[in-house]
């Protein structure tokens, strides 16, 4: 990516790097997250639902 010390303090409102505002997702959802062993009844894993990125789809 490029992305050194050099850009330590750079605004990311402009060029070289910036932010772009993007798409809402369509729904967000959250379910209990995966791999731990306490606290598994909370629902602290957020994600967009239908998104093909998710790690593990939670049944619904």
């Amino acid at each position: 990516l490029g992305i050194d010390l050099s850009l330590d303090g750079h605004s990311l409102l402009e060029a070289p790097l910036y932010l772009l505002t993007g798409t809402p997702p369509a729904e967000i959802a959250a379910s209990p997250r995966i791999g731990i062993s306490v606290g598994r009844e909370l629902l602290l894993r957020f994600y967009e639902v239908g998104n093909s990125h998710i790690s593990r789809q939670p049944r619904h």
